[in-house]
């Protein structure tokens, strides 16, 4: 399974998480991806955590 990786940085305008969950939702969907490496420090790694984390309810094979 493909994996996808995403660091970023620390200030981030949370307006980017309707167009990021859009992404994430094609490469879950459309390329079979099912493990995302996030950093841990920022405000982009924040939003893309708390997408996949929401996702993970409609995509549970995702890790």
């Amino acid at each position: 399974m493909p994996a996808c990786t995403f660091f970023g940085h620390r200030e981030c305008p949370d307006s980017i998480k309707t167009q990021l969950r859009e992404v994430l939702i094609d490469i879950i969907t459309n390329h079979n991806v099912g493990m995302f490496y996030v950093g841990n420090q920022g405000r982009f790694d924040a939003i893309v955590r708390s997408a996949l984390r929401e996702l993970k309810k409609e995509y549970p094979q995702i890790n």
